[in-house]
């Protein structure tokens, strides 16, 4: 227990009082979970009211100089920041590994960086089945949410009006109407640059085939459009393709079916996807039949996989705006850190700035 000094006079005030109590249990020098003494003796040692006593203790909480443990009593905290994040929860609605590379690059890659980083500053991380959404109790244990925009539906919205805590949505491509914090990728950076190569390059028309049921795929050829009309490409010079989504296709094999929709209207066709993964297929198609890359095709596409490990082509052959999505986890990070800190309680956008990555399909 925590000896207190000399006794106050009867008259100090409670900012005395606080400032005091606090000098003490730093010249203590004693570690971090040491109980203090209770608000009775505290009164009783520095000669004050329970009251006055038991508000410096409160003060003292707020600051993060001490904590408390509901049934166990008040302990000295870490110094600071740290005192403050070492206490906090935050569920990663998420599993931590996927049953597949591709989906660990993609789709987990939202999610680990910031782990590890939130992890670093000692805060609690747990990862959760997106049916916790639903669930308001369940919810209260965290003091944070991250969680993937396909996640939160009519169900789930209901009970993240609800909580209390800090919610941020993530794998989006666009702002969101639901009054989250959301981390998102700046894609008018990435797409100018894809637009003004595919002009040097002379290509006269562009094919952009997307998915209907996917809203991440419909947005990106929207994203992609509007930078074409912003970089003076004709928008009669666009050809859109249409496709549906194959069961149990991550996109290869849509890839490889448009491609040969594509070379039946162009022969030697320019091609921009939102997906790489459709881009691998209109490359199978087009490498089937003879065609090289950069020379008898261009094709881009949007995400940058080859740079997370996935290689179809044994080495990264595919130009392709580069999904920043470690940068996006780390940014998700630091703005949940930020708002354990500090909740101003607004909903925050945060755009991070996309970028071409240029390789053998286009330069």
């Amino acid at each position: 227990m925590i000896e207190a000094c000399a006794p106050l006079a009867k008259k100090m005030v409670l900012r005395g009082v606080k400032d005091a109590l606090a000098k003490d249990i730093i010249a203590s020098n004693l570690p971090a979970r040491t109980p203090i003494l209770s608000t009775k003796e505290i009164a009783e040692r520095y000669k004050v009211s329970f009251l006055t006593a038991n508000r410096a203790v409160n003060q003292l909480v707020e600051e993060g100089v001490l904590f408390r443990e509901r049934g166990s009593g008040t302990f000295i905290a870490e110094s600071g920041r740290d005192s403050k994040l070492v206490r906090c929860k935050v569920a990663l609605v998420s599993p931590p590994f996927y049953d597949t590379e591709e989906q660990n690059a993609t789709v987990g890659a939202y999610f680990h960086p910031a782990a590890e980083a939130l992890a670093r500053e000692r805060v609690h991380i747990e990862y959760v089945p997106h049916t916790i959404l639903e669930d308001l109790e369940k919810l209260k244990a965290f003091d944070a949410v991250m969680a993937r925009t396909e996640h939160i539906d009519k169900s789930s919205k209901t009970a993240l009006k609800n909580y209390q805590g800090i919610v941020l949505m993530t794998h989006l491509e666009w702002v969101s109407s639901l009054p989250f914090n959301q981390v998102i990728p700046d894609m008018a950076p990435g797409f100018s640059e894809l637009i003004a190569l595919f002009m040097k390059n002379g290509a006269a028309r562009i094919h952009v085939p997307f998915v209907t049921t996917s809203p991440h795929s419909v947005h990106k050829t929207d994203a992609f459009m509007a930078a074409a009309a912003l970089g003076g490409f004709p928008r009669e010079s666009i050809i859109t393709h249409a496709e549906d989504s194959l069961m149990g296709d991550f996109g290869r094999l849509c890839g490889k079916k448009v491609a040969e929709k594509i070379l039946a209207e162009d022969n030697n066709p320019a091609i921009f996807t939102g997906s790489d993964f459709i881009a691998f297929g209109i490359m199978d198609t087009m490498l089937a039949k003879g065609k090289k890359p950069g020379k008898d095709f261009l094709l881009a596409s949007f995400d940058n996989v080859e740079d997370k490990g996935i290689l179809p082509f044994k080495e990264a052959v595919l130009t392709s705006v580069d999904y920043p999505r470690k940068e996006i986890s780390l940014c998700a990070a630091h703005l949940i850190e930020r708002l354990l800190l500090d909740n101003d309680h607004y909903a925050h956008i945060t755009r991070v700035t996309t970028k071409l990555i240029t390789r053998e399909t286009l330069k």
